[in-house]
C-alpha cells in the first residue's frame, strides 16, 4: 500500500485520480444531506427492555422492531431501573438511521437483534395515570424535526481533492532520474558514476598511413616511345633487347 500511495503521489496521472475520487466521494457525501422527521408511538407496551453500559434496548408488544435509547442523553436521566417489562409509554423516534444491536439479557434471557431506530423522547404513564417525560438535547433542540446537512464535511472533501488534482497540471512532477544502461546514481542527475564512454572500442588518433590511399580514379596515359628496356606494343617483339636484329 506505501508504494502504490506513492507511486500515485508521484505521477501526474495518480494525482488527477485521487482528486477525482475525493471530488466524487464528497459529492456523494454531500448530497445525502436529508431533511429530519420524528415518528411517534402512542400507548404502547413494553414487551423487552434490556439495559447495560447507559444503553437500553427496547421492543413492544405489538411488533418486532427494536429501538435503542442512548440513557446519558436523556433529561431526567434515565438508568437501568427507569422502565420495566409490562410499562406503557410513548415515545418518539427518529426513522432515518439505524443501529445493529445484538444483546441477550442475563435475567430473563431475552435476545434482541437486529436493526434498532434512535428513540428521542419518552413519556411514561404510572398505575396512578401519572406521566413523566425524558428527552434527549437533539430532540429538545429541534422538536420539530430538522435538516441533517453533510455538506461540511462532503465540501472538505471535494476541496482537497480540487487542491490534489489541480497540483498534477501546476506543480512539477517528482521523477527519479537515469543515467546511462538504467542506472540511477544515489545522488541524482549530474553525478559522476564511474562508468567509461560508452564506445568501448575507440582507438586513440594514429598517423594516417600511406598504404591505405585510395586508389586514383584515371590512369594517365603516355603516347611517346617506350622507355629503353620497355616493352613497345608498337614494335615487334624482340627477345634479345640488348642485341641488334638480324636478316
Amino acid at each position: 500500500m506505501v508504494r502504490l500511495a506513492i507511486i500515485l503521489l508521484t505521477r501526474r496521472w495518480g494525482l488527477i485520480a485521487i482528486g477525482l475520487i475525493l471530488i466524487i466521494a464528497g459529492l456523494i457525501y454531500g448530497l445525502s444531506s436529508h431533511s429530519v422527521s420524528y415518528i411517534t408511538v402512542k400507548q404502547e407496551t413494553i414487551a423487552h427492555i434490556l439495559s447495560g453500559g447507559g444503553t437500553g434496548y427496547l421492543q413492544l408488544q405489538s411488533d418486532s422492531q427494536l429501538y435503542i435509547i442512548h440513557q446519558s442523553d436523556f433529561t431526567p436521566a434515565i438508568d437501568d431501573s427507569t422502565f420495566t417489562d409490562g410499562d406503557v409509554i410513548t415515545f418518539v423516534y427518529r426513522p432515518d438511521q439505524t443501529t445493529s444491536i445484538d444483546e441477550t439479557a442475563t435475567n430473563s434471557g431475552a435476545h434482541l437483534k437486529g436493526d434498532a431506530f434512535t428513540v428521542e423522547q419518552i413519556t411514561a404513564t404510572d398505575s396512578n395515570g401519572n406521566q413523566q417525560t425524558f428527552t434527549n438535547s437533539e430532540y429538545s433542540q429541534n422538536p420539530g424535526g430538522f435538516y441533517d446537512s453533510n455538506w461540511l464535511p462532503g465540501g472538505l472533501l471535494l476541496l482537497a481533492g480540487l487542491i490534489i488534482g489541480g497540483a498534477a497540471f501546476v506543480m512539477p512532477v517528482v521523477r527519479k532520474p537515469k543515467t546511462a544502461y538504467g542506472i540511477t546514481p544515489p545522488g541524482g542527475m549530474g553525478m559522476d558514476t564511474g562508468l567509461q564512454s560508452s564506445q568501448p572500442y575507440q582507438q586513440p588518433d594514429q598517423e594516417p598511413s600511406p598504404y591505405n590511399q585510395p586508389y586514383p580514379d584515371t590512369v594517365p596515359s603516355y603516347d611517346g616511345p617506350a622507355p629503353s628496356g620497355q616493352y613497345d606494343p608498337t614494335q615487334p617483339y624482340n627477345p634479345y633487347p640488348n642485341q641488334a636484329p638480324q636478316e
